[in-house]
């Protein structure tokens, strides 16, 4: 947060994708994810956060109306961002 607050201007149209969404490898939960900690945090400053996990279809807890879960990384346009997990 500290350093997208230090390297951009203007938050409310920045766009946000973030890569790897659970934190082990052979576990399909998002229990713990560190991934939808930030997502949550971002998403009171910035436009849209994308999530994408190719593990993961559905986030079973409540997403901001700014997040969104991707299937594909395809037709993605205006990130500014790309936080990685993995």
């Amino acid at each position: 947060m500290r350093l997208i607050k230090k390297n951009f201007n203007k938050f409310d149209d920045l766009n946000i994708l973030i890569l790897g969404l659970i934190y082990k490898n052979w576990i399909d939960t998002l229990r713990g994810s560190y991934s939808l900690e930030i997502a949550s945090k971002l998403s009171k400053i910035c436009g849209s956060i994308y999530l994408y996990d190719p593990k993961i279809n559905k986030v079973q807890n409540k997403l901001s109306k700014n997040t969104l879960l991707k299937n594909k990384l395809l037709g993605l346009e205006n990130v500014g961002i790309i936080i990685s997990t993995w």
